[in-house]
């Protein structure tokens, strides 16, 4: 399978040019977008779904004469100056990322605009837009304190249906970089059989080999650190996964002790106790 690099996935180039201002958007979302953009007020308290670090996200009901779509419009306005003179915003590296697992069959959100805003080559303001997802909820429900925390069958299920999805991108050389449950919307079929999107992919790269055993490490270490499963339940985990990438260049003690090598272990008991048994 051929995949294709970041260059070419992008749609969005940054121009030797000093002002500039570009969206992009799919060719059934071009009105959506028009609207979205011309109606500011559409941007208050009401539709806020989060706002975190100077990002803001806002799930927007259009009206029927412009599709009748339920959105989900992120947005920023104050990155830092200077960080993307000659990089790709987050929203065009995450248009860019979204498009390896369109090709590769991962379930995700759909991209339907992305747009950026610059002045002297500093990035003022992004914003990317997806398809609302109904009836899904996010991995937290499994964490501790979550709603579905104590539901086993449910947990095991969630973490069985992202394993494959994780090797397979890390087989293609790509890392996650942020495998938050958070990022990881979950909801039931009509046969009681559970699906999964992933979201917010903007910290995703493509790694060197050499580069991606450490990595392929962090992205499990982040899922295991969030879910604080039992040691017994952890292992099952792992192990899922070197099923499924058996290549990746760990044995399940290999796995454990390069978990054990990340500074955050001190500070985190719990995760700490759950890798006692990686011998």
């Amino acid at each position: 399978m051929r995949i294709i690099s970041p260059a070419e996935a992008i749609p969005i180039w940054l121009p030797f040019w000093f002002l500039y201002h570009r969206n992009w958007s799919t060719p059934d979302f071009t009105e959506g977008l028009e609207y979205l953009r011309r109606n500011p007020a559409l941007f208050d308290r009401r539709h806020l779904l989060s706002d975190h670090n100077g990002k803001q996200v806002w799930h927007i009901q259009l009206p029927p004469e412009y599709g009748g779509r339920n959105v989900v419009y992120k947005s920023c306005s104050t990155p830092k100056s200077g960080r993307y003179w000659f990089q790709l915003s987050q929203a065009a590296r995450e248009h860019r990322n979204y498009q390896l697992l369109y090709r590769l069959g991962i379930p995700a959100a759909r991209i339907l605009a992305i747009g950026e805003s610059r002045r002297l080559f500093n990035l003022k303001s992004f914003f990317i837009v997806t398809e609302f997802i109904p009836g899904a909820r996010d991995g937290r429900d499994f964490m501790c304190g979550g709603n579905l925390r104590e539901d086993t069958a449910r947990r095991r299920q969630f973490w069985e249906r992202n394993m494959p999805y994780l090797a397979q991108i890390h087989r293609r050389g790509f890392l996650h970089k942020a495998f938050h449950p958070r990022n990881i919307l979950w909801r039931e079929n009509a046969a009681g059989e559970m699906e999964i999107f992933w979201i917010d992919m903007a910290r995703g790269r493509f790694r060197l080999p050499s580069q991606m055993k450490p990595g392929i490490a962090f992205d499990l270490y982040t899922l295991l650190k969030d879910l604080q499963l039992l040691p017994e339940e952890g292992e099952e985990l792992l192990n899922c996964y070197l099923k499924h990438n058996p290549e990746c260049g760990f044995t399940l003690p290999e796995l454990f002790g390069a978990m054990r090598n990340f500074r955050r272990r001190s500070s985190d008991p719990t995760l700490r106790n759950a890798f006692g048994n990686g011998q």
